[in-house]
């Protein structure tokens, strides 16, 4: 990070940056024994979709060109240290150039995955031939839904079903709701400047899968938990607190509600919605009014103690001692929910959840999955060098703990 001192400094570096007057330096780790002369890519860079930031090799990208020199090669890890320079600043040129070449960076979680991007690893580029074939995200069993019942269905069209075979056409088709773009996977490609492939489109279906399955799946959870109302963890069963029975519209609160409330700290309204559903059965509610009393604004306001005057010249201006307060009210956080009811075995065993809104808990990451091995090491500009030392993954005899 540079961080000049002044504004006319400031502006020299940005013009630098914006120009491409900067030289910059990486260091980098690579899979696999990287040539040993130098080696420059110039395959030009498309971004095909911004939401997972996957770029590829594409005729009709921008023109990008890196020079690669390789520092040394482990045969314990069977990586190569490369030294990279980039003469143009694209989106992930390092990476995908790398990958491009067969030599992905080491720990990259999106061009280095066999799983994404099969055995080849995306060596001498994707297809790219258009095509129209799109597949749908599968999430896990518990969070799949019929298509009438499906959450993300959030739209009030529908579309008619086909009758079967035999059928009547006189016959009343019953409706079914119309799937969006989202759920059979024909949003993607439409913020792609160009037709996606076959292959392309697959290789995001499986990054979103993937980015998906990480976060267990949490953007179904959100979803079940708006539709559905409530939500426990996969294997667990916990009762969770009645849903919020306001009425929609009106005031927010009645003069009989205000009437009958509990007694409590000063200044401290308890509503009669908090109360369990035992103690409202068989109370009439009178009808509720628009306005309220002096009365209810009094009891509803919290009572603070009077601000002082300003002293006159024949006052008394001796200090007084400060009004006692009650001290702030100290709330205890809640257990995480531990899923002790799930198959031995699972995944799910003893997993931790958030008791409020049973997000799952996952441990903290390990150190070494939150970068890649890609590292600035150097840049020169008109007002100097700057220059960081190299890191410890790139040091000779560097031991991988994946």
């Amino acid at each position: 990070m540079i961080l000049p001192l002044n504004a006319t400094l400031a502006n020299t570096l940005t013009q630098e940056f914006v120009n491409g007057r900067v030289r910059k330096e990486y260091v980098a780790r690579c899979k696999g024994k990287f040539p040993e002369e130098e080696v420059v890519c110039e395959e030009p860079l498309l971004t095909v979709d911004r939401q997972m930031g996957l770029n590829i090799v594409h005729p009709e990208g921008k023109p990008a060109k890196t020079i690669f020199k390789r520092i040394r090669y482990d045969e314990n890890t069977d990586t190569s240290v490369l030294h990279c320079r980039p003469l143009t600043g694209r989106s992930h040129q390092i990476r995908v150039h790398l990958q491009y070449l067969g030599h992905p960076i080491a720990n990259d979680p999106i061009y280095s995955d066999p799983r994404i991007w099969g055995e080849k690893l995306g060596k001498g580029g994707i297809d790219i031939t258009p095509s129209d074939e799109r597949t749908a995200p599968q999430a896990p069993s518990q969070f799949q839904f019929d298509p009438a019942d499906n959450p993300e269905s959030l739209h009030k069209g529908v579309a008619q079903s086909v009758p079967p075979d035999g059928a009547s056409s006189g016959e009343a088709e019953q409706p079914r709701p119309k799937l969006l773009p989202r759920e059979t996977g024909h949003d993607i490609g439409m913020g792609s400047p160009v037709p996606l492939s076959a292959e392309a489109v697959g290789i995001i279906t499986r990054l979103r899968n993937m980015k998906d399955e990480a976060e267990d799946w949490g953007r179904w959870r959100d979803v079940v938990f708006r539709a559905k109302g409530k939500l426990t963890p996969h294997g667990y069963s916990i009762p969770l607190p009645p849903q919020n029975k306001r009425r929609r519209g009106g005031p927010a609160f009645s003069t009989a509600e205000i009437a009958a409330a509990p007694e409590g700290p000063v200044g401290v309204y308890v509503s009669s919605e908090t109360a369990t559903s035992e103690s409202l059965e068989g109370v009439k509610e009178p009808p509720r009014t628009n306005q309220l009393t002096l009365e209810d604004v009094a009891k509803l306001s919290i009572s603070t103690p009077p601000i002082s005057e300003t002293p006159t010249p024949h006052a008394d201006v001796s200090p007084s001692p400060p009004p006692a307060t009650t001290p702030a009210a100290t709330y205890a956080a809640p257990e995480p929910v531990i899923a002790a009811a799930a198959p031995a075995g699972s995944e799910s065993e003893g997993m931790q959840y958030c008791p409020e809104c049973f997000v799952p808990l996952h441990p903290d990451p390990k150190p070494e999955s939150l970068y890649i091995f890609l590292h600035a090491l150097r840049y020169t500009t008109s007002l100097g060098t700057f220059e960081t030392d190299m890191p410890e993954w790139a040091s000779e005899g560097w031991e991988w703990e994946r």
